[in-house]
């Protein structure tokens, strides 16, 4: 079941400017990077252009919502181009341009909401002076940290190494992304500065890891504090497939509140066996954001834990049983499942792998009974997959529908610098299809090595 889909609306309202003095900045960067790499100084050169497009259609059995009808159609491009080791200070220029909606990746829910103009936007145009003999680096321009919550800046970042493991920064700048936004806009109003902490361990292999960052932003919109939060991020791997993961955004300002919080302890209990227990809280927003295609509840503040356990079989396959329970805090409507899953890499050769599930799930309004199944073929030139579930829903009002989704996905490499990917996706029940085509073309140049492509299927993760 769905219903009509309609432009979200904002969170905050703010008048986005443009800056005739920033744009000129960012120009120079990019003409910069094209003359040093014409000139040369033995210096790599990395770049990828991208063009593609995307058409979706949702077709009603009825038209109670003032049309049977409801589509789509929209292009996409990006460019992206870096040049490094500019000099004994390692000076690194990065571009990277691209539409404000960027459809390459699935069908969301949040994409059939996409109604305004597909404009262009810079998504990074960076300076940054890495100086790896001295204590001190800096970069300078629109630039995204994680090491601060992944937030983007257009404005200064200064770092300063304790030692080749531990360092600390802090920036200053304009804001140019606002919390319910995806997109990118410089707006002289809009200002944030924040400091990190950030740790991470080398030389310890595969099996051995250990990253930590924290920060701390506040944000201000025309002199006033919006926004302020602490972020906290930790990955720590003792041995292969033994692992703690921990991801923190708590708001300080405007209020004290976890907005996303993702905790995963993974960990071998024998040679065979292996668990894995997580925590995840979203607010709305993110919510939104994954919201399935065929669910109609509005966004909420979502809870969920989760325990898997998975045995993996000498035969390079393996057998898990998944458990999830989650609540929404809106409405306080709960969802639990249960799923027995099998995976079996190099099914017949290398190249073949399949997976399915059994499964089922209390999903909020409804009572779910479904199958997932999944076969991919890769090899050296060649990427291909189909992806199908079929779900038979019992709802709380009486009535029982029967979603299907299907994805089919295919990959041509001509070469390691030629690659060619298009996709179709359809969702449908009793009430409505939805279905979604795109194609992507990607073109990869420069003198940095390129790495070659696989020569078989990648291992699948967890079920």
């Amino acid at each position: 079941m769905i219903e009509i889909i309609s432009k979200q609306k904002k969170l905050n309202i703010r008048i986005k400017t443009n800056s005739t003095f920033y744009h000129m900045y960012l120009l120079g960067i990019v003409f910069s990077t094209i003359l040093y790499s014409i000139n040369g100084f033995s210096v790599k050169t990395t770049g990828r252009l991208t063009l593609g497009g995307v058409a979706i259609t949702e077709r009603f059995k009825t038209d109670e919502f003032g049309s049977k009808s409801n589509d789509h159609l929209l292009s996409s491009s990006r460019f992206f181009y870096k040049v490094s080791d500019l000099g004994s200070d390692k000076w690194e220029l990065t571009t990277d341009l691209r539409d404000k909606h960027d459809f390459f990746g699935k069908l969301t829910k949040e994409q059939l909401a996409l109604e305004s103009k597909n404009d262009f936007q810079v998504r990074q145009m960076t300076a940054h002076w890495l100086n790896p003999e001295g204590a001190f680096s800096s970069q300078i321009g629109r630039f995204q940290l994680p090491e601060a919550g992944s937030v983007f800046v257009d404005g200064v970042d200064l770092e300063f190494r304790f030692t080749p493991y531990l360092k600390s920064g802090g920036f200053s700048g304009f804001n140019p992304k606002s919390i319910e936004d995806s997109d990118l806009n410089f707006d002289k109003n809009a200002t944030q500065n924040g400091v990190f902490l950030t740790y991470q361990s080398h030389d310890e292999g595969w099996d051995k890891n250990l990253y930590f960052s924290h920060g701390l932003v506040e944000q201000t919109y025309k002199k006033q504090k919006e926004r302020s939060f602490f972020f906290h991020n930790l990955i720590y791997q003792w041995e292969a497939n033994s692992r703690w993961i921990s991801y923190l955004n708590y708001d300080l300002v405007p209020e004290k509140k976890v907005q996303t919080a993702n905790m995963i302890y993974q960990q071998n209990w024998t040679k065979a066996y292996n668990y894995e227990l997580g925590y995840l809280h979203i607010d709305l927003l993110e919510y939104r954001r994954r919201q399935g295609l065929l669910e109609k509840l509005d966004p909420s503040p979502y809870r969920e834990s989760h325990f898997q356990l998975q045995r993996k079989n000498e035969n390079k396959s393996s057998v898990a049983i998944e458990f999830h329970s989650g609540l929404r805090d809106a409405d306080h409507l709960k969802r639990y499942d249960a799923i027995l899953g099998f995976v079996q890499n190099e099914l017949l050769s290398k190249n073949l792998d399949l997976y399915f599930k059994l499964g089922s799930r209390n999903n909020f309004t409804s009572k779910d009974k479904f199958i997932n199944f999944g076969i991919g073929y890769y090899s050296k030139f060649w990427e291909s997959s189909i992806d199908t579930e079929y779900q038979i829903s019992a709802n709380n009002d009486g009535t029982t529908t029967h979603p299907t989704t299907i994805e089919l996905a295919l990959t041509n490499y001509y070469s390691k610098e030629l690659f060619l990917t298009a996709s179709f996706e359809r969702a449908a029940d009793e009430n409505v299809t939805i279905t979604s085509t795109f194609i992507k073309f990607g073109y990869r140049f420069g003198n940095q090595e390129i790495p070659p492509v696989r020569d078989g299927a990648p291992p699948r993760g967890p079920i």
